[in-house]
């Protein structure tokens, strides 16, 4: 609203000073030519994004030595180094020079959050404008996101293969701003033998494809019933080889509910197809099946059994030992 009610008194003020003002056609134009100029700059400044998208996501290719010299060139300064569980927690602030006093301030920082096994960045920004901005750009280089009609009430998710970004808005005293925090999970390397086990550590949608390759996962639709509906990935769809991935959370499709292998699944697009083969590749490391008989099972794993089944809203549990065989 405020920097619409300034496009809007700016632009009055100089159409009638050009309209009022008896100039000839060229200075006219000149004029013309000064006001959009200088329009454009102050516009910019009110939208001004510090960082790319690509330059966000290139904070993880910097050692902490060459980040600290990159982030101080962008007008940070270091503003906190504490420890945290077991992160040490790095942070900058952007301090505007003094011949910016008199403009609205807009808070900026740059936190950078290192454990052992992994490194998060984040980026507070309080110009609304600036952060969709940005969100705007991660879309269109191929971000899905998990809400399309975006209020800002709850955390926004937006994902693309190996990488995942949590936008919120965050208030701090009289502060409101946005945060976005990113990270980078790094996939698994390649294996020649790929057990059912190894499929946990896909635990969403993009990171599924970014590993096998969107042409090998296909979204769609888990029916548990009529009533109970849940997002699911389908790895392989179609083939005897296909895994169905129900996901826990439906708006980000991510965190696993339940991996399923065979036949059987009551998905949109698997709808009728018998999985079961017996060149069904997918295997436990501990070497069970898909066609094992379950006295198999048992000498395979020497110990008791539990399966777990959902029926509607409710979970149920059946033993099985060597004894109940």
């Amino acid at each position: 609203m405020f920097e619409s009610q300034i496009r809007k008194k700016t632009y009055l003020a100089c159409s009638d000073f050009l309209e009022q003002t008896a100039l000839s056609e060229p200075l006219q134009l000149m004029r013309r030519i000064i006001f959009l100029l200088g329009w454009g700059l102050f516009a910019g400044s009110l939208h001004a994004q510090v960082f790319t998208v690509d330059d966000l996501l290139g904070f993880t290719d910097f050692s902490s030595k060459r980040f600290d010299g990159y982030i101080t060139k962008k007008g940070f300064v270091s503003s906190g180094h504490f420890l945290q569980s077991d992160s040490a927690i790095d942070t900058w602030d952007m301090i505007p020079p003094p011949t910016d006093s008199s403009k609205t301030f807009v808070h900026r920082r740059v936190s950078r959050f290192q454990s052992p096994r992994m490194i998060d960045f984040a980026y507070q920004t309080s110009s609304i404008a600036e952060a969709m901005a940005t969100i705007k750009q991660m879309q269109s280089k191929g971000f899905t996101i998990s809400d399309s009609n975006w209020n800002m009430q709850k955390p926004l998710l937006l994902q693309r293969k190996e990488w995942i970004v949590k936008a919120e808005v965050l208030k701090e005293d009289t502060l409101t701003y946005v945060e976005l925090r990113w990270q980078k999970q790094h996939l698994p390397a390649a294996k020649k033998q790929f057990y059912v086990d190894d499929l946990l550590k896909f635990n969403s949608d993009e990171y599924l494809a970014a590993y096998f390759g969107r042409d090998n996962v296909r979204k769609d639709r888990f029916y548990f019933s009529a009533q109970e509906v849940n997002r699911c990935s389908v790895l392989f769809p179609n083939t005897p080889n296909q895994v169905v991935f129900v996901w826990d959370d439906n708006e980000a499709q991510k965190d696993i509910l339940q991996i399923m292998v065979g036949a059987g699944m009551r998905t949109e697009s698997v709808d009728g197809f018998d999985g079961v083969s017996a060149n069904n590749m997918w295997r436990f490391a501990s070497g069970i099946t898909t066609h094992m008989r379950l006295e198999q099972i048992l000498n395979s794993v020497d110990s008791d059994l539990y399966f777990f089944g959902k029926k509607v809203h409710s979970f149920f549990r059946l033993r099985l030992n060597q004894r109940s065989c």
